[in-house]
């Protein structure tokens, strides 16, 4: 079940991608982030769709629908799914090179204390979010909000194969789907994957997309590369945030979708 969710997401993430590359064909973070909006958009959608046909806990239709998803923008996008035609194409490309020149830039440059302070945050940056992504996938989640509340929440939907109203006590804050609802990527996650493994991830690729969301505004404020690095790093080690990119919550998601409406408005 691991790899059905697996493959569901990359082609889902795949799908997202292509249409990002359409839409922003130069500024790389941006492509990320209408990414990540698309992807998460996408998880929503379906979810309320499965929901009203009552196949909401159906792990094959969520996977069919993402199917459905890429078949959809390959035909509109008039791409092929040939290796070199996805070789040839920009995101993942770009994602490696831009990586690669910033890194050989920085290396090569003259000895200034600055460079160097930016490849010690970077290095810093690498540790603290690997540790926290295997922190999250081997660490049972233990918040309170997580067990009183959304999980519960989550259960619910699955048991009755729809997103209805979970009528619960003030305290655990009865919630409906509609707007978009931080809990239905977990529903999806549990639903494909056959467990909680990957509850955790929402919220740790959501302090990601922060972070970029971040470096977007700064460099939309004129900000170099550097500075607008330097910004996102000290803005995912504050420790309100980076105590949270290990934890099931979904703080760091509505961040990211207020940081990013900011940045596109």
């Amino acid at each position: 079940m691991i790899f059905v969710f697996l493959l569901s997401s990359i082609i889902l993430v795949s799908a997202s991608a292509l249409i990002a590359c359409t839409i922003e064909k130069e500024e790389l973070h941006i492509q990320i982030l209408i990414t990540g909006v698309i992807t998460y958009s996408q998880i929503c959608l379906v979810g309320r769709f499965l929901s009203v046909t009552g196949i909401l806990s159906s792990p094959f239709a969520w996977l069919l629908c993402d199917l459905l998803f890429l078949a959809i923008t390959l035909r509109l996008l008039h791409h092929s799914l040939t290796w070199e035609k996805i070789k040839e194409k920009h995101f993942w490309k770009n994602l490696f090179f831009r990586f690669s020149a910033t890194c050989n830039s920085l290396i090569t440059k003259q000895k200034e204390s600055p460079q160097y302070i930016l490849i010690l945050l970077g290095i810093i940056l690498v540790l603290l979010l690997a540790a926290l992504l295997v922190a999250t996938l081997f660490i049972p989640q233990n918040a309170d909000d997580f067990l009183t509340a959304y999980l519960p929440r989550v259960g619910y939907w699955m048991q009755s194969d729809s997103l209805g109203l979970f009528e619960a006590s003030a305290y655990n804050s009865p919630q409906s789907s509609y707007p978009l609802n931080a809990q239905i990527p977990w529903l999806r996650s549990i639903v494909l994957s056959g467990g909680d493994l990957f509850l955790g991830m929402d919220q740790w690729i959501s302090a990601l997309l922060s972070g970029t969301a971040i470096y977007g505004l700064s460099k939309f404020f004129g900000g170099n590369n550097g500075t607008s690095f330097f910004l996102a790093g000290i803005w995912l080690l504050t420790p309100s945030i980076a105590t949270q990119i290990g934890v099931s919550l979904t703080d760091l998601y509505v961040i990211f979708l207020f940081l990013v409406a900011i940045l596109f408005g």
